[in-house]
């Protein structure tokens, strides 16, 4: 064994001095020094048949080095099978590759973070989400980093992302030969808000993991799931190949000699699918636990390491075999050199023959190594192997076995028929109790009962109710007297679907009551036995009706048992875990069993508490649902935290409700449970949450569907539709009239104090020194009038009190910069302005609110309206004079690699809206809620430069108050996040000022009032549009033409706002 080329050649001397030859080299080093150690060992005589060397030259550049790996994956997304399915994450390698990770950034979006991975030790992980290039290079500075794409949805296991690592072995590159171990390990990790580290002490082994995948998802998901994980890896290796093959022949050397074990680091995403992380060139071996040994400590190192070494050396006698596997193929197949003719389809090499015996010595002394997953695996040439394939997958693989010349034959047809004929033979048997079947709940029952009227040592005791009413029957055997006896506690069929559980408690029962032997009957007389043959009986029940293969509530709970004394002991009846994590033992027994003194006592409900934000048990902590085909399109409850009255109170037959809550009521906590047992209630949507969601509370009308799914089908079926409509009051309603000639108190408000964003600043209302609302419009009429949409500011308030917030006249409130004013332009005034002009949008949902707006006020009337996320021109408002346009960016839906460059995005609209002047009367107007950059306002520049539309009017609308509320499915900004985001506002206003730009300052006047948005789950939204039927009775019902209006006082402000920066010239 070497580390360097100095210390192996003097070893080579050493040794072949003596006269001795060697078979291995074992090149120690994981980095360059690994390389030079394969220098040394160039000559092909030294590298000769049956030499082998742990590395492959080039595999530490391609695929090891965190840059080389970077550049060798990113080739990968140029094959056309997977440049819509990548197995990596976007990368760049900085600072070389800095200017395209900023160009990039500025397309994707200002939700995408990233990983900074130091390509050189030491270093750890961190997570950049600000983009800007000031925070950039406080992180990363000169050092020569790897920034990667943080993956959106992990897959969580007990909410927890779980990264694993597999071990796969190359012996061979052409064609490429790979073994993968089966003692792989799962990695619990943080998520990102603490750089996606590893949890200390929190490892499985690929046996755990895949029992908890077979058991919460079912075993087809395990299979895929492992599946994935040898594709990915071949994958990986494949794009390497041939540049690691090239690098070997230019320097004469044979492939053969080389193996090496590498370490893949692969997550996985809520649909499985792949990407790896990174590749280690030399794993540690001492924790990579194999099956056969895991939990045997020192023994899990040699059984990797023994594997590797048998499989590489590996002295099985196969050259016979092949020889005669060639000759009955003779026919076809020739061998250059000893036979070979026109006739031959195709002649083998050496190295043909070479690799043909070498794959079958490895594969056939393999240990926890393997290639395929087989029902019988192989063993010897020509010997017959059974596996099963997938429907999708058979006509392919039957064409396989055609073209390769293999014969086959069909064993079982369908196994899914196979095994529903089996569940109708055991729906066919008698009501007749057996030890040799799996029995019904039902027969058990009524054995027990015979057991108690056979046997005088047997009495049965009822220790409660099922969640769907089934006893709980324990049996209790013992012979005389229970003084001084020792107690025995025995259960069975916890888990559902292990039927052979029961089946060998009542085994055990049979035997212990009918035994004769002196062991028995001592066991008998002096031993007091509880037997509970059925802990599960609703599972049991369930799967031997529905093959249940996941956890039948979804529900997020946990039970714990107030311990009255050390021998209680809480009986879960189903405790599994299911995909979103959180802990499910909603299906419980509601009792625990005391054994003190021999005698079993029943707890009461009060001896079991629920915690952990699961307040939808309150009302009902048990919720029995039902097998009656009738129940199916019913719930059986509708529940809200904080608790609203609904109107009408719950009824099952109806299915729309009303509820109104006040203002400061911004996020609802709601559920449903359905009352079929077949059927889950999703909120929204037919794919959506069946646990307990965050809902976001518009100021006014918000409408939450609990949708009634059927899950008992491939695809969800909706086979109901509950409504609740929540109206959330106004900050404006019960407020008396406003008299402006009444004394009031006027106040000021900067900020919330539960959004506290700029710490420098007061929060809440604070008294000004003017007591008169008049006065402070008269103090505001005497301003100059603002020549930019950024100045700083407050919200002005009349009230009662400014310490008392509900005395307030807020809808008088205004916006009041600190030295000018803002003021509303006459609609005809307006509308002389905007004749002749065009005006350009480029951004999302609340930059189209402001284009709408403006629309209305210079049409008279808004007769077009939709919520497009595309480009739309709307020409011919104004009386004809005037056009409005505008293009959706960014296309947040789709994932960050496949969205639009942002000038791309802003061309399209230019091709769109053409003819363009060049001047103000042209009008672009870019921004949204919070994803625009400084770097997309360059590469605006450059556009609008490329165009040649230097000359026209460009007004940057900042940031809005968005995202602050934890609504699932969507991100979630902490407050440390929103001061973020107010210092990355301020850059885009003086970016706008040092370029000759306006800028809107939505993020000062949003902040302030950030409970006034509209329904939407980023509660970002200021607007919202309202529909007006017109009143010609000429058109029947819903045919009569409709006009829009817009309504939302905080986006009427913003927008009148843009309007005087539009028209500043007029």
């Amino acid at each position: 064994m070497a580390e360097g080329a100095v210390t192996t050649k003097a070893a080579a001397k050493k040794a072949t001095g003596r006269g001795k030859t060697w078979r291995l080299l074992m090149c120690l080093s994981n980095s360059s020094k690994g390389e030079l150690c394969l220098k040394s060992w160039e000559s092909r005589q030294q590298l000769a048949t049956g030499r082998k060397v742990n590395k492959i030259p080039g595999i530490q550049e391609k695929l090891v080095d965190k840059a080389g790996f970077c550049r060798t994956m990113r080739s990968l997304r140029n094959l056309p099978a997977l440049a819509r399915s990548p197995i990596s994450s976007t990368c760049f390698v900085l600072p070389r590759e800095r200017q395209k990770f900023l160009q990039f950034t500025s397309n994707a979006g200002t939700d995408v973070r990233w990983l900074v991975k130091p390509v050189s030790p030491p270093g750890r992980v961190e997570i950049l989400q600000d983009i800007e290039e000031l925070v950039l290079d406080q992180i990363v500075g000169d050092r020569k980093v790897v920034l990667e794409q943080y993956f959106s949805k992990p897959l969580l296991v007990f909410g927890k992302p779980v990264s694993v690592r597999a071990y796969a072995l190359v012996t061979g590159l052409q064609p490429l030969r790979v073994f993968l171990h089966s003692g792989g390990l799962a990695f619990f990790r943080y998520d990102y808000t603490k750089s996606f580290h590893k949890i200390p002490n929190r490892v499985w082994n690929f046996a755990q993991l895949r029992q908890y995948l077979a058991h919460n998802f079912g075993h087809k998901v395990a299979t895929v799931f492992f599946s994935n994980l040898e594709s990915v890896i071949v994958q990986t290796l494949f794009v390497a190949e041939r540049s690691l093959v090239s690098k070997i022949s230019s320097s004469s050397r044979s492939s053969d000699n080389f193996y090496q074990l590498l370490s893949f680091d692969v997550i996985f995403n809520t649909t499985l699918h792949p990407i790896v992380l990174a590749v280690d060139g030399q794993p540690s071996l001492e924790i990579a636990p194999h099956p056969r040994f895991v939990g045997e400590g020192g023994a899990r190192e040699k059984s990797l390491s023994e594997d590797i070494v048998s499989l590489i050396f590996s002295d099985v006698a196969v050259a016979n075999e092949t020889v005669n596997l060639l000759e009955k193929a003779s026919a076809t197949i020739g061998v250059t050199g000893v036979r070979c003719t026109d006739h031959h389809e195709a002649c083998l090499t050496d190295s043909d023959l070479t690799y043909l015996i070498t794959t079958r010595k490895q594969a056939a002394n393999a240990g926890g190594f393997s290639q395929l997953d087989f029902w019988k695996e192989p063993t010897r040439l020509e010997e017959p192997v059974d596996m099963m394939v997938s429907p999708k997958q058979g006509s392919d693989f039957k064409g396989y076995l055609i073209h390769n010349r293999l014969d086959y034959s069909i064993h079982v047809r369908d196994v899914g028929q196979l095994v529903s004929n089996e569940r109708a033979s055991m729906s066919r048997q008698s009501r007749t109790f057996s030890l040799t079947h799996y029995n019904s709940f039902a027969d058990v029952q009524d054995q027990l009962v015979q057991w108690e009227k056979q046997y005088s040592s047997v009495s049965l005791t009822n220790l409660g109710d099922s969640t769907e009413g089934r006893p709980m029957t324990m049996l209790k055997v013992s012979e005389g007297s229970d003084a001084g006896k020792k107690a025995i506690w025995i259960d069975g069929g916890i888990h559902a679907r292990e039927w052979i559980s029961m089946a060998t408690v009542l085994q055990m029962t049979h035997r212990l009551l009918t035994g004769t032997d002196e062991i028995t009957k001592n066991m008998r007389a002096n031993v007091i036995w509880y037997i509970l043959p059925q802990h599960n009986p609703d599972g049991y029940e369930y799967s031997r009706l529905y093959c249940w293969r996941y956890s039948r509530e979804r529900r997020s709970l946990r039970l714990i048992a107030r311990m009255r004394s050390p021998s209680v002991h809480l009986n879960c009846m189903q405790c599994t875990f299911v995909h979103s994590g959180y802990e499910d033992c909603s299906r419980t027994v509601r009792t625990a069993v005391s054994v003190e003194g021999g005698q079993p006592a029943v707890l009461d409900d009060g001896s079991v508490e629920r915690y952990e934000s699961n307040v939808e048990d309150r009302k009902n902590k048990y919720i029995q649902c039902s097998y009656d085909a009738a129940t199916t399109p019913y719930l059986l409850g509708l529940y809200t935290e904080p608790q609203i009255e609904m109107a009408p109170p719950f009824d099952r037959l109806v299915t729309e409700y009303y509820a109104t809550v006040d203002y400061d009521v911004i996020l609802l906590k709601v559920w449903a449970t359905a009352q079929s047992c077949s059927c889950e209630a999703r909120v929204n949507d037919r794919f959506g949450l069946s646990r307990p969601s965050n809902y976001s509370l518009g100021v006014e009308d918000n409408r939450i569907s609990f949708h009634v799914v059927d899950v008992a089908h491939s695809e969800p079926w909706i086979v109901n539709t509950y409504t609740l409509y929540v109206y959330r009051r106004s900050i404006y309603e019960g407020a008396p009239p406003f008299v402006p000639s009444k004394p009031h108190s006027i106040c000021s408000l900067t900020q919330e104090c539960d959004m506290n964003v700029w710490s420098s600043k007061p929060c809440d209302l604070q008294k000004m020194n003017i007591n008169d609302w008049g006065q402070a419009l008269q103090h505001a009429a005497s301003l100059p009038v603002c020549t930019d949409g950024h100045a700083p500011g407050k919200w002005l308030v009349p009230c009662g009190s400014c310490k008392e917030r509900k005395s307030c006249y807020w809808q008088v409130a205004r916006w009041q910069p600190d030295s000018c004013r803002h003021d509303m332009m006459q609609r005809t005034s307006l509308r002389q302005c905007m004749a002749g002009k065009k005006v350009l949008f480029v951004g999302d949902s609340t930059n189209r609110g402001i284009m709408h707006y403006l629309m209305e006020q210079v049409n008279g009337t808004l007769t077009d309206w939709d919520k497009t996320h595309s480009v739309k021109v709307y020409e011919g408002l104004n009386s004809g004079t005037t056009t409005f346009s505008f293009a959706y960016y960014p296309q947040f839906w789709l994932a960050s690699t496949d969205r639009p460059a942002f000038d791309r995005a802003f061309e399209e609209l230019y091709k769109q809206s053409m003819p363009l002047v060049n001047d103000t009367s042209t009008v672009l107007v870019v921004g949204g809620v919070q994803w625009l950059a400084t770097s997309h306002l360059n590469l605006l520049l450059s556009a609008l430069k490329r165009l040649g539309l230097e000359g026209i009017r460009v007004i940057i609308k900042t940031f809005g108050a968005g995202f602050h509320q934890p609504v699932d499915g969507i991100r979630h900004l902490s407050l440390e996040e929103q001061r973020k985001l107010s210092l990355r506002n301020q850059e885009l206003v003086s970016f706008a000022q040092q370029h000759g730009m306006q800028a809107l300052d939505t993020f000062s006047i949003t902040v302030p009032r950030f409970k006034d948005f509209q329904e939407g789950k980023c509660a970002c939204h200021f607007h919202k549009v309202k529909e007006i039927r017109s009143g010609d009775t000429s058109y029947p019902g819903e045919n009569r033409p409709s006009t829009f209006h817009i309504e939302g006082p905080v986006n009427t402000l913003y927008s009148e706002i843009l309007a005087n920066l539009i028209c500043m010239d007029r």
